[in-house]
């Protein structure tokens, strides 16, 4: 993620499909034939939005040979690859499950591919279901578990590739500043460059540290491990846009332009930080959670 975060929010989108489909114990339905092409066997999520949170705008109603959904989801990503996707619907006792789906069938109407804030290489479309066949993943009561543990094990996912953006900026910051000559001298010789150049150099130690932290206390269970992953990914995923907002003001005027790559990093680091739900909204739910258990 580095250079492009497109690719890695790609694979990031198929494994939160994977890993869904994994919780619900529906492993039948990672199977993928051989004559597929490889994008079709690429699975379609919205990673953006957590449907418990703002419930969707899709209904399932239940019939003699299974679920048929109607209704409209936004920012479907990967869903422009008219593979499998997997999403959530509300159904008759207002319970939120989730469904695989087929968005090549002729009742799905699909926008052209959205133009967002960042990793343009990764597309997204809105889709409209009218009366479409779905598999229902799991039980149709355990929606919300089944959401809690992708997100669990996801959320480090998400903020790892927020620090390899960090990594990629502060990069280009330092190999510009030994390039470009300001009052008769190197640009990292001024000190006041230095001392920005430093503070983007510790908080990519940082997030480090915590991404590692949080993953040895999940790897070895420890009590409240969630709390950890919640509080690394809220951390380092601010600090990227930080971060990225300095790796531009380093540059100057060339750092807004897209002959480098500091703008995009920007553009991206804002948008990965609303994976899984938007930012203030994850912030209340850590000191909610923190609250119930006093």
């Amino acid at each position: 993620c580095e250079e492009d975060t497109s690719l890695g929010c790609m694979i990031f989108t198929h494994t939160v499909a994977q890993e869904l489909i994994l919780a619900s114990g529906k492993t039948h339905a990672l199977m993928i034939k051989k004559e597929d092409q490889i994008e079709q066997s690429l699975i379609a999520f919205q990673i953006y939005e957590n449907p418990f949170e703002m419930k969707p705008m899709t209904r399932a109603v239940k019939d003699s040979d299974g679920f048929y959904i109607s209704g409209s989801l936004k920012y479907v990503v990967a869903g422009h690859l008219k593979g499998k996707a997997i999403i959530p619907a509300i159904l008759n006792n207002d319970n939120i499950a989730f469904f695989l789906i087929d968005l090549s069938e002729k009742s799905i109407h699909s926008s052209p591919p959205i133009l967002s804030l960042g990793l343009h290489a990764c597309g997204a479309i809105d889709i409209e279901l009218n009366k479409t066949r779905g598999i229902l993943l799991g039980s149709e009561k355990n929606g919300k578990k089944y959401y809690s543990r992708l997100t669990e094990k996801m959320s480090l996912a998400a903020a790892a590739m927020s620090l390899g953006i960090m990594k990629g900026s502060l990069k280009e910051a330092i190999n510009y500043s030994k390039i470009r000559s300001q009052g008769g001298k190197k640009i990292i010789d001024w000190s006041e460059l230095k001392m920005i150049l430093a503070n983007m150099a510790i908080q990519v130690k940082t997030s480090e540290m915590l991404i590692d932290r949080a993953c040895q206390a999940v790897d070895q269970k420890e009590r409240n491990s969630f709390d950890c992953v919640r509080a690394t990914t809220i951390t380092v995923q601010s600090s990227a846009c930080k971060l990225t907002t300095d790796g531009i003001q380093i540059l100057g005027g060339v750092g807004y332009m897209k002959d480098f790559g500091q703008e995009k990093r920007y553009r991206d680091a804002h948008q990965i930080q609303s994976i899984f739900g938007l930012l203030p909204l994850k912030k209340l739910q850590y000191i909610n959670l923190l609250l119930k258990k006093d």
